[in-house]
């Protein structure tokens, strides 16, 4: 509730699952230009759910930020091997979150170098 209130009052136009097939089936639904996922979601975790996410072509170039009330290294590394971009902690301050956000979106739209 506090992101969705947070994305609200900075703009973001954004759509919410409550699970991790509906998560999947937006993605179908909407073109998302970047992702959060939470790591503890229900029917499939956020490693699952990104790894099929990583997999999808058309999600590929889509940055994905996993959201974890957990601070623990191993489970970043572990996000970042399911194909995470970034790590953002629950406790996070809203200058970085929207910073981070702001910051994913503008290396989207960044040609890759050749």
């Amino acid at each position: 509730r506090l992101m969705t209130a947070i994305l609200k009052n900075y703009g973001y136009d954004f759509e919410t699952a409550r699970n991790g097939r509906e998560a999947l089936e937006k993605t179908k639904e909407y073109s998302p230009d970047l992702i959060f996922l939470d790591i503890m979601m229900p029917e499939m975790d956020g490693f699952e759910i990104c790894r099929r996410m990583r997999a999808d072509p058309d999600l590929k170039g889509v940055p994905l930020i996993i959201l974890t009330a957990m601070v623990d290294l191993k489970l970043n590394v572990k996000g970042f091997k399911a194909g995470a971009d970034l790590a953002v902690p629950k406790s996070f301050d809203i200058k970085k979150l929207i910073d981070t956000i702001r910051t994913a979106l503008a290396l989207k739209a960044k040609p890759p170098r050749t």
